[in-house]
């Protein structure tokens, strides 16, 4: 092949074993707003049956005292993540697909809530991951045919979630973070590459569906890929990619009921409105004479906003306004030790 040309494809021996570290760090601010009207009320007695009254309407009591508690305030969630990625090769067919175990040993763990260490005593990635193999189906070219055990293991995310000891908003939050997490680190554990040769500064595109935490809304990730040329790292001769990360929301709308309780049902749902936006980076050293992956590091940040009217009886009382904001670092490497 020409001097600047490459093939990039996986070169595993059946019986191989292969060990990356991951590091994953993910921050999330999520804040909750009230209209003023309601944000301001004073609690009343949930026994109460009178009406109160002003200038934009009618509210029962009863719906003021609903209201769920931690509004108007913000949740900032912090996580890092270190673990040895451990594959397997287990079969490699004559038409090249491959059969890979994949198990994980968590190395250190920490998650803040506000700024505060939170013990997650059976519910933590650590504990979610320990024993759980995964088995993946790829082609040379990093392409996932199918993956046995992930829709179990996100399933367990739920379920050990719903036994913490914490009310349901913070059960909610916790679970839909650990998914995500688990997502990442599954979908970013196999890189993609084209089928075709590449040569220095030919670009290629892939997608991934993912659905963002918390405010739980679908979004289809562009990657767009450059391959840069070779570089030596770590005595390896490596092809050195970077790419760009761009994502686009789906139309649906969220499921508010987690994040503002009843008052979910009083939103105009044809009134509400989502924005939001993801970026990010992407640089990945690949061995292309051994077909490993030396590292591969994701950067990204994005924010979502959900903006609604709310209504008390047929008047409008002020909107709701939710705004989530991401920033993730993955960094993945071979581990030598």
């Amino acid at each position: 092949m020409p001097k600047n040309t490459v093939k990039l494809e996986y070169k595993y021996n059946q019986g191989e074993v292969l060990k990356h570290k991951l590091t994953l760090i993910n921050d999330f601010i999520l804040d909750v707003n009230l209209p003023a009207t309601l944000s301001n009320t004073p609690p009343i007695p949930s026994t109460e049956t009178t009406a109160i009254s002003s200038s934009e309407g009618t509210a029962s009591t009863q719906e003021a005292a609903s209201l769920p508690a931690g509004l108007n305030k913000k949740y900032e969630i912090n996580t890092r993540l270190e673990l040895l990625c451990i594959k397997s090769i287990k079969n490699i067919t004559p038409d090249g697909l491959i059969t890979i175990e994949e198990r994980f040993e968590p190395l250190s763990e920490e998650i803040l809530i506000n700024k505060e260490s939170t013990l997650l005593e059976g519910c933590s990635i650590s504990d979610i991951l320990r024993n759980k193999i995964l088995t993946l189906r790829i082609t040379t070219s990093g392409s996932v045919l199918n993956t046995d055990g992930l829709d179990e293991l996100l399933k367990d995310v739920y379920k050990r979630a719903d036994l913490l000891g914490m009310e349901a908003v913070s059960r909610s939050r916790i679970g839909d973070v650990l998914r995500y997490e688990i997502e990442q680190i599954i979908q970013q554990s196999i890189s993609m590459f084209p089928e075709e040769k590449l040569t220095k500064g030919d670009t290629w595109k892939r997608e991934a569906i993912g659905s963002l935490p918390i405010i739980s809304i679908k979004s289809t990730v562009t990657h767009t890929d450059m391959f840069n040329g070779f570089e030596s790292i770590n005595e390896s001769d490596c092809a050195k990619i970077t790419g760009s990360i761009t994502s686009t929301l789906s139309n649906e709308k969220p499921e508010l009921s987690a994040l503002i309780g009843g008052l979910a049902n009083k939103v105009k749902q044809d009134e509400l409105s989502v924005n939001g936006a993801e970026r990010g980076t992407t640089l990945i050293y690949f061995a292309h004479k051994k077909g490993q992956l030396i590292k591969n590091q994701i950067l990204k940040e994005g924010f979502v906003n959900v903006t609604a009217p709310l209504m008390m009886g047929t008047v409008t009382s002020g909107t709701i306004g939710i705004k989530m904001t991401t920033n993730t670092k993955y960094i993945m490497e071979r581990y030598t030790q």
